[in-house]
């Protein structure tokens, strides 16, 4: 039975207007207010005060994904900033978690005599009707009439789908029928791969809604063996069905962080900020792996590699002289690892790749780059190896002027990612160069390793006018000894292919 309460993400640490930081800690909403079209009311003792004199952050109501100083920066977000556009989208499809929070919060306050099963509302007739239409889809689909199967899926669990969004999360009794979990469990696994095929059809809306339901089931009735499994599975689906639309990826850290506070350590998260699509139990001193790691923490391959950074430096100028045409889009063409790093480009940017180690690189031999490509053998095998697994790549990483790369998480917590400053835009008059990593923001040096764990959430900003070019290697996370290596990295991939065969198999 489920028993703790469901959280949204609260911890925001910086304001959406300014991009300033509060002096404490703390977070408390702002009304509708400004979401109308309205000014907001004032939520601070003085409202004139300047952002570095704040106390807290407000969110906003309606959203719940925008953080502010006070009024004023409130106003300024919705009218200059933008969210006047997306609060709208926002609050639409933050519905869901919505209704699964105050689900929670009615299963905490319901008396011991009362079941909070919304599910056992369902009238006789239409159970049994339900159960019909979902077994006769399943020929369906057997025989190849996917489309047919996937209209009798949906009718089948439409029913429930009614139930959830009328239950008004009230004290009233539930009729006393079919609550066993067998039962409970049968109507989760079928609302799970409605969401899969509603998801993969791009009607993301109903694929939430029935996730919501499926882990509201899932969590009443964790008594049974596999039910941490296809948890870890729903609430997987449902965060990524915000990440991977870029307005709707702040929504993630809500996912994570009610994932992480439901106590069923779904999916192996620890983090909100760290939702990679694979998390191996790593742990460094019994602790959580840093999200960055400071200078005086970097490994003796950071420095040698520094200490060449000139030479690497005129290795990339000779490439981009002479081979400018093997510069292509970063995750383009056949490169495995980062093949989908092209989708968190802003529109209008430009980030290219030379890839030295790793599926997508041009030559084969040590020709094109023999200085850097033998002091990454010699002084950095782990990142050789982890390329030449299909694990991660090494690549000259060039980011043109004006781009934006959208936070996003790294899809495995297995690796390391290191930046060696080659070209670091020195003129800031017009704008900064810079990476956020967890909740910090960080510039490049010249000459100098930036070294972080990429499942963490980040984002780079290049709004310079100037060019940014880094050396960029992925090497094993060091807590993995030699042997765990390639064994996390099959499970990782056995995982992934499990994951996409449950889309396609529907359950009896």
């Amino acid at each position: 039975m489920h028993s703790c309460q469901l959280e949204l993400f609260s911890e925001w640490t910086v304001c959406d207007a300014c991009g300033l930081p509060p002096i404490t800690a703390g977070v408390a909403e702002i009304s509708n207010g400004s979401c109308s079209g309205e000014s907001p009311p004032n939520n601070n003792d003085d409202s004139t005060s300047s952002c570095s004199s704040q106390k807290k952050l407000s969110v906003c109501r309606n959203c719940k994904c925008a953080a502010y100083h006070n009024v004023a920066c409130q106003k300024d977000h919705w009218t200059r900033g933008g969210h006047r556009r997306h609060c709208k989208q926002l609050a639409s499809a933050i519905q869901p978690l919505l209704q699964l929070v105050a689900w929670s919060e009615q299963t905490n306050c319901h008396r011991r005599d009362r079941s909070s099963a919304w599910w056992t509302k369902i009238q006789d007739q239409d159970r049994v009707e339900s159960d019909r239409l979902w077994k006769a889809s399943v020929e369906r689909w057997t025989n190849k009439e996917y489309l047919a199967a996937m209209e009798g899926f949906q009718a089948s669990v439409d029913p429930f789908l009614r139930i959830w969004k009328d239950n008004d999360h009230t004290n009233e009794p539930l009729r006393n029928v079919a609550t066993d979990s067998s039962t409970a469990l049968i109507l989760a696994r079928r609302l799970l791969f409605c969401a899969y095929c509603e998801a993969d059809a791009n009607d993301l809306e109903k694929s939430r809604s029935r996730l919501v339901q499926c882990i509201s089931i899932l969590l009443e009735c964790n008594d049974n063996k596999h039910v941490s499994e296809w948890l870890d599975d729903a609430w997987m689906e449902l965060m990524l069905s915000y990440e991977e639309v870029p307005e709707c990826r702040r929504l993630a850290r809500h996912v994570t962080s009610m994932a992480i506070s439901s106590n069923n350590s779904c999916c192996g998260w620890q983090h909100p900020l760290q939702r990679p699509g694979c998390m191996a139990n790593i742990a460094i001193n019994h602790n959580i792996s840093p999200s960055f790691l400071p200078r005086g923490q970097h490994p003796d391959w950071c420095h040698v590699l520094e200490e060449n950074w000139e030479a690497i430096a005129q290795e990339l100028s000779e490439l981009e002289r002479t081979k400018s045409r093997s510069w292509s889009a970063v995750g383009s063409g056949e490169r495995g690892s980062g093949s989908d790093d092209h989708r968190v480009v802003s529109a209008g940017g430009n980030w290219k790749e030379y890839v030295l180690f790793g599926t997508g690189s041009m030559v084969e031999s040590d020709n094109d780059a023999p200085i850097t490509k033998h002091l990454l053998r010699k002084h950095v095998p782990s990142a050789v190896s982890l390329a030449e697994a299909g694990g991660g790549e090494v690549i000259f990483s060039r980011l043109a002027p004006g781009t934006h790369i959208e936070a996003h998480c790294g899809p495995t917590n297995l690796r390391w990612t290191a930046h060696l400053g080659l070209v670091v835009p020195d003129d800031e008059s017009q704008g900064s160069c810079r990476i956020r990593v967890e909740s910090e923001w960080y510039r490049w040096e010249t000459g100098k390793i930036f070294l972080f764990d990429d499942s963490y959430e980040h984002e780079i900003r290049n709004d310079t006018k100037q060019t940014r070019t880094v050396l960029l290697l992925r090497v094993w996370h060091p807590a993995l000894s030699k042997e765990q290596r390639r064994a996390d990295l099959n499970e990782a991939r056995r995982r992934k292919e499990v994951a996409v065969e449950k889309r396609y198999r529907p359950p009896t």
